[in-house]
Parts: structure tokens; sequence; C-alpha cells
């Protein structure tokens, strides 16, 4: 993707941010400067975008975006075309600019709403284009029949869809049934992956074959199956005209292009990942390709291994020391990084971990151990006889080497098993863990627990409600409705009157989610409530809430989300670092330690810590997010950029405590140790603090401040198996597909090049080279194997996890 200059980023997208009176302090804002602009539509434009960046967000094209459908234009050369959606008139100046100056004649802006009509025409008059801009106001599907009933238009040469999300679909079989769309036509559609518009794509891309099926079996509406704001952005549900049938016979040819928002926010590329209704052949061949790559480059991987196992016999040989330390996790890349600190630091290190189905974790050939063992898991158990096995076999190995430290590095499905463990542990022997004990641990992962606690310590948190039931959920979204719970007689249905009223639900966005953890609902993000109760209750109950299945509805707190990682002994934060955060962390770059949002998160942390006192030991990890509406953010390491009317760069900390909202907190070590890798001695102390009893329960000011953090140079981390498949040859799949163009190919290669020229691969390190190239060379085919054998298929996998999230 194409390098976003931040200067001419828009303000922050609000929690409200269009119909609130900024469209008629725009039309003010450029006509105050009207005697510079008059008749020049980049003129224009440029006060527009002058507006968005200081004033308040818009929610424009963008130029980024525009630049795309307007080179589309100077190379199609359409005679006429039509918008659907024109908002406050920046694609109808941008556009038709550019229809003119390819030879066009007309171009058509249809506006449902008649406040936003009267703001494009004013500006477009302004612009010197009245001449070739036509408003049509109302319902797009009104538009289209009038301008075709008129004979205006006999045939689209080009359509831009902005409007209506649901719309973007019928309002294309409105057009096909009135043989407006004929060969040639170009459709230019916005959106389509953030919100998303899933019924469009999957019809512009099926066959005559599926649409005819289709049309036979009265497959579901065009109007469902929207992600989050996709659909309900606008408010208001548009009564569409769902009778058309289109005309299945037509064919198009699909191409998706990533851009920018007018913010700066890179919009996604599609993802498709396989599923449980996948074809079986889709997923063999999944498995078989990536088990062909690793036979491809095996011997590259082995060249480099034995060359890097050459030059260690030159590394610093270390001296062990009397400490014995265990580390579990080792099949993880933060295992495997904290082991390596405490042997470069000059003690003895053990490891082990849970080995399914007896395929060794590539943790275990680590130079930095003296010797590995496989756990026994503690979940395929019957009366916590698995629980017991699993204890047994970790006292085992702390007797026998007389252990000093256990580190445990969990994983998400055992931090509760680890908690108990530590309680045994430090009860029948000399050895101290760095873990919380069972009580802590689960006051910590369950979420509805965390908020409540972080709540009563002061501090501040998103508004949570434990949900238990559909009606728990509806309770809170729609406060002045009156809702049943199951085990209470239900109340009789609404009347379209009272489900009218209903809608003045709360005028806040939750999201929902679950408290265990099921990979197949983790990602669902859907903003809620949805247009109307009866949707928002349809989706709560295709969740399957119950008082064994819980959830929690979390406020949604508009901004970019921050992943954390900290050790804390005793209360007290001795290891620290943030960075963004994403769906599937495969990328670690760490925010400067001197930038005001990274001492907010810190001081955040440490409070909590501190108010949870001596007995808290163990890793910790807050998810944050970050209120954009009260705080100008950027992608710089500064974390701050001060743009509209935020905190800017020198926010004070203070101020910055109460834009940070935790939503979630991991009681386990977090990838984020990677960043700490070139800190070996630094880790070491700090782990090794707890075998000493001078760490003190309370702590000054200046104390506070020494806290081992990456330094500003420290590089990024990688996976380079990740960035091989997902940045050069996925994207040469997807443009074999016509999904996405040469220029975004060649900006993934470019940034795979900066990737493995500046940044750290997660997994090897020179002197110990063998877990890396068993990870790529064994592990990961061993894995795609057996999903082959077993038919547990997976979508996505973690390389610095080793977990295969399996199809829901």
């Amino acid at each position: 993707m194409p390098h976003f200059d931040e200067k001419k980023a828009y303000a922050a997208q609000e929690d409200v941010f269009f119909d609130d009176g900024r469209e008629e302090e725009l039309v003010e804002f450029v006509k105050s400067k009207e005697s510079s602009v008059r008749d020049s539509p980049s003129a224009v434009l440029s006060a527009i975008d002058e507006f968005g960046r200081t004033q308040k967000y818009l929610m424009n094209v963008g130029e980024d975006k525009g630049r795309i459908v307007t080179d589309l234009i100077r190379e199609v050369k359409p005679a006429t075309m039509l918008e659907l959606g024109g908002y406050c008139g920046y694609s109808t100046i941008l556009f038709a600019d550019a229809l003119r100056s390819a030879g066009g004649k007309k171009y058509y802006s249809l506006e449902r709403s008649p406040k936003f009509a009267t703001v494009i025409k004013t500006l477009v008059e302004i612009a010197g284009l009245s001449d070739v801009v036509e408003m049509i106001v109302g319902p797009s599907d009104e538009g289209i029949r009038i301008l075709h009933v008129s004979g205006k238009i006999t045939r689209i040469d080009m359509m831009f869809l902005d409007h209506y999300k649901p719309a973007y679909t019928t309002d294309l079989k409105l057009c096909e049934s009135l043989g407006l769309i004929q060969k040639g036509t170009i459709l230019a559609a916005d959106n389509v992956i953030k919100p998303g518009n899933p019924p469009y794509l999957e019809y512009v891309r099926a066959s005559v074959e599926e649409k005819r099926k289709w049309l036979v079996e009265l497959r579901k509406k065009d109007t469902e199956n929207f992600p989050g704001k996709a659909a309900s952005q606008y408010g208001h549900i548009e009564d569409l005209s769902l009778e058309v049938k289109g005309n299945p016979e037509i064919v198009y040819e699909s191409r998706l292009v990533n851009s920018f928002e007018p913010t700066g926010v890179p919009l996604p590329a599609a993802k498709m990942p396989l599923n449980a209704s996948s074809p079986t052949f889709l997923h063999l061949l999944q498995n078989l390709t990536l088990i062909l790559l690793s036979l491809l480059f095996t011997p590259l991987l082995t060249l480099i291994t034995i060359l890097s196992t050459l030059l260690s016999r030159f590394h610093p040989k270390t001296q062990q020391l009397p400490k014995t330390i265990l580390v579990t996790g080792l099949g993880m890349s933060k295992g495997l990084i904290i082991a390596r600190a405490l042997h470069l630091a000059g003690h003895t290190v053990h490891g082990a971990d849970f080995e399914p189905w007896y395929l060794p974790v590539s943790g275990r050939f680590s130079r930095s151990l003296t010797r590995f063992r496989r756990l026994t898991s503690p979940h395929p158990s019957q009366n916590g006889v698995g629980m017991e096995r699993y204890i047994d076999s970790l006292l085992t190995i702390i007797k026998k080497e007389n252990v000093d430290l256990w580190i445990s590095c969990s994983g998400v499905a055992s931090a509760i098993e680890d908690g108990e463990a530590k309680e045994v542990v430090e009860r029948e022997t000399g050895c101290k863990a760095v873990q919380f004990d069972m009580e802590i641990t689960g006051r910590l992962h369950e979420k509805d627990r965390f908020i409540e606690g972080t709540r009563d310590l002061g501090l501040n948190v998103p508004e949570t409600y434990p949900v238990r039931f559909v009606e728990d959920a509806l309770a809170v979204l729609y406060p002045t409705s009156p809702s049943s719970r199951k085990d209470q007689p239900p109340s009789p249905p609404p009347s379209p009157e009272k489900e009218e009223k209903e809608k003045g639900q709360t005028e806040k966005k939750y999201i929902l989610k679950f408290t265990g953890t099921d990979d197949t609902i983790r990602a669902d993000m859907t903003l809620l409530p949805l247009p109307s109760r009866q949707e928002t209750s349809s989706h709560i109950s295709t969740l399957s809430p119950s008082p064994t299945r819980s959830f929690v509805l979390q406020q949604f707190i508009p901004g970019p989300e921050y992943c954390t990682h900290s050790l804390c002994i005793r209360g007290r934060i001795l290891l620290f670092t943030a960075c963004r955060s994403s769906e599937l962390l495969m990328h670690y770059r760490p925010l400067s330690p001197s930038s005001p949002l990274f001492k907010a998160f810190l001081k955040y942390t440490q409070i909590y810590a501190e108010k949870m006192g001596r007995e808290f030991t163990g890793h910790f990890s807050i998810d944050f997010l970050v209120d954009s509406s009260a705080v100008g953010l950027d992608e710089s390491a500064s974390g701050l950029s001060g743009k509209g009317e935020g905190k800017g760069k020198n926010a004070d900390v203070d101020d910055l405590m109460s834009t940070i909202y935790p939503i979630e907190c991991n009681p386990r070590a977090h990838t984020a140790a990677v960043l700490f890798s070139s800190l070996h001695s630094e880790v070491a102390d700090a782990y090794l603090s707890l075998l000493s009893d001078s760490s003190p329960s309370s702590f000054s000011h200046s104390q506070k401040r020494e806290v081992i953090m990456p330094s500003p140079s420290t590089p990024g981390y990688y996976w380079i198996g990740h960035d091989l498949i997902t940045r050069i040859l996925l994207p040469i799949l997807y443009l074999l597909q016509v999904k996405v163009g040469i220029s975004d190919v060649v900006a993934s290669w470019l940034e795979f090049r900066d990737h493995l020229l500046y940044w750290k691969d997660g997994t090897y390190e020179i002197w110990d080279p063998w877990p890396f190239w068993w990870l790529y060379v064994v592990y990961w085919p061993g894995m795609f194997w057996i999903s082959i054998f077993t038919g547990n298929w997976w979508s996505r996998c973690n390389v610095s996890t080793t977990k295969l999230f399996r199809c829901s």
C-alpha cells in the first residue's frame, strides 16, 4: 500500500461524526474563502480538506481513495456518471471535475437527505460545476427510476456507490432490471471492506449459475449479514426494493483496491480465511501448499542454520551460576525469549511444555536449556485427574533439579491451571513462582471481574455489564424498554408503533464479548444496538449466552487499541512495554517510553499493581483503548500527534489517564516480551529479584521510574514465515484473482524487504538457530499433517504462539 502523508490527515473520527451541524459549518467555512476558491474545483476541495483537518472530521471519500476513481474516469472517459450518496459534495466535485476534463457531459448525484443535497448544491455552485452536476433528491431507487423514465440515462457508463450500505446490492439489481448496466459499465463501490458490505461483494463475484440458483431458492435478503456499523451508522432503515431480481446473466470482473481513509487509517485487505463450511478440498489444498513451501525452503533454512551453528562457536560462553530456573511455555516465542535471557545472564535454565500429538515444540532445541521435559496436559481429564498429573509433573522437575524459580509462560487456555499449580509448588517446595495465585488469576482473566475489580481500585474503566441471557443485554441497550428474563413470563410482542418507539435506544455503542476462549466468536466486534430491537435480539441470540456461557457487554470506545506487557514482583512493575494491537499480532514495535501515551499506560499499570499489594507477582498485560474523541493520535513512535482539539504532544499524563480505558487483562506473559531480547542482564535481574526479600511493599515516586523498558532504538520484531505468506505469496494470489493491483503487491513486497533488512525475527538468533529451523521445517509441517489426518480444519495460525485457530 502506498505511503500516507500524515500532514494531510483529517481529524480523528468521533462517535457522532455527521449530521450534527458540521455540514452547515463546512458551508460557512468554504464561503469565507469564496473570493479565492470561486470557480475552482481543486480550491474548493482543498478548503473542504482544510476543514476536515483543522475543524471536524468529515466522512468524505478523501484524496487517496478519490484518486483511484479519478484515474478510472480519465481512463474510461464516461459520457455520463451516476453517484449514489453525495454527503457534502466532496466526491461530487472531485469526480464531476474529472468527468468534465475527460470530455464527459453530465454527472448525476443522488442524495437522500434534503439537507445534505443543499450543501452539495451550494459547494458545487461555488466550484463552478453547476452546468455539469444535476442533483436528484430522495431515496436512491426512486432517483434511478426517475432518471430512467425521463430518458436522461439509458445506460450507465460509470457509477460510484457510497450511500446506504444495504442498498448497494438492491440498487445494482434495479439498474440491471432496467437495462442500465451494459457491457463496459464501471462500478466503483466504497467501504466494501470497512465497515463492510458482504452481500454486495458476494453478488458481484458470483457466477451466473449461482445467481440463478439464488433466485430459485429465494435466498437470504441482500440487507442481511452486515458487520458492525456497516448498515446502522446512518441511524435509519430504508424500505428497499427487495422484489427486484436483477439480471443474473450479467458477469462482473471484480477488483479490490486498498487505500487510506482521510484520517490516514489504512483500509484492510479482504480477509478470506477458510471456515467450517468451506469445501474439504480447499482445506487440504491449504495444508498441502504450506507443507510444500516448507519442503522448498528446507535446503535454505538448513544452510542458514548450519552456518549459524558454526558462527555460534565465537559467541561468548556463559558461566552458569547456582540459580536454577524452570521456564514453561517454551513452544511459544515469549517463553523462548525469557529462557534465552536467563541463560545469557549465566543461569541454569530448564524448559518444559505440552507437546500435543507428541510433536516436539521448537523451544526444546534451544541452546539456552540444560534440559527439556514434556508436561502432562491438565485439560483432558475427569474428576481433576489431568490437573493432578500436571502438578505432579511440575513438582517432579522442580524437586529433582532443585529449581529455585519457576517462570510460567502459560497460554490463554492454561492460565487458571498455572495459578493453582503455583499455590501447590510454593507450598510443597522452596521454589518461588512468577505466577499469580488462583484467585488473582481468575480475577484478572475473567473480563467482568477484572473491570469490576479495577473500578473498585478507583481506576478509569469502560461501562461493562455481565450478560447471562439475551434480555440482560437488551436491558442495557434499550433502557426504556421492558425486557423479560427466561425465567419470567414473556411479554406480548410490541406493536409496530411501539417497536418504532423503542428505536430510541441508548446513544452509546457496545460490544458483546465472550468471557471464555472460543476462537470462533472472539473476532465478532459487532457494534450494538443494531437499527432495531429485533435485529439486536436476533444477533445476540446467535451467540447463545447462558449462565454457563457468559458474556460481557462493554462500552465501545472509538479509538486505537494498544497492548502492554508487564512483569510485576510483589506489587512493583519491573518490566514494561506497550505497542499497537491488532486481531492477530505478528508485528511488534514499541511505543517510545518518552511519549505521554506510554507514560499514561505505565502509570495506570503501576497504580493497579501497587494497589493489589505484595502478593501481586506475575506477568500481566492490559489491553487499552484510547478515546480518539479526546486525544489526537497517529502511528508515530510518540503516540500522540496533537491534531485537532486533542491533548497534543505535550499532553499531561494525568489528563491522559482519563482517556485510556482497559478492556481486558491477560494474566500471563505477552508475546511483546520479544522486545526485551537485547536486555538479557536486566531481564534476568528483574526475575531473580523475587528470590530476594528486599522488594519493598511501597516505594517512592523516584523508585517507580526504575522500570526496564525497550529503548527507542529497539527494532521491530516479526516472524519471517508469517510475512513470507502474507507479504509475498498472498498478494500474488490476490493479484491473479484481480483483487489487488500491481502497486499493492509491490508495496507489500517492499514492506517484507524492510522487515528483512531492519527488523528482527522473533525466533531466530545466530547463536541459537535450531528452534528457528525446527519451527518451519518440522513443527508447522507436522501440525498441517495432523490437521489433514484428523480433519480438524483451521482458519488462521499464529506463528509466535504456535497456535492453530480451529474453524467454527
